[in-house]
């Protein structure tokens, strides 16, 4: 694969689509990677005769910053998931409702462990 057909199938790892039109999103990718929109454009769509080494890590950096985004956001969504799980479990204790789960969760446990 040529640098240029590889950095065709990247350069759509460098922002989520996140539901914009194609031009949107090259126009954002471009931003993110301080390029111009019809250099963007052109390695976007395979055009491009040569990719310069300084833009390939450019690329790859900008990618790189995608994917923690992504994960620290992936991260955070789950946060907020166990805050509101341990509120309904909390509350559900608080009701009295935990008791008889508490002691068949125990003996399911034993089933499981043997």
């Amino acid at each position: 694969m040529s640098d240029a057909a590889y950095a065709a199938e990247r350069i759509r790892q460098v922002t989520p689509r996140e539901h914009r039109s194609v031009q949107d999103w090259i126009r954002v990718t471009a931003r993110r990677l301080g390029w111009g929109v019809t250099r963007t454009k052109s390695i976007w769509y395979g055009e491009a005769r040569r990719i310069d080494a300084r833009e390939m890590r450019e690329l790859e950096h900008a990618i790189e910053k995608s994917a923690l985004r992504e994960a620290r956001r992936a991260r955070d969504d789950l946060a907020e998931r166990v805050e509101r799980l341990e509120a309904i479990i909390a509350a559900y204790m608080a009701a009295g409702r935990g008791e008889d789960n508490r002691r068949s969760g125990r003996e399911a446990g034993r089933l499981d462990r043997s």
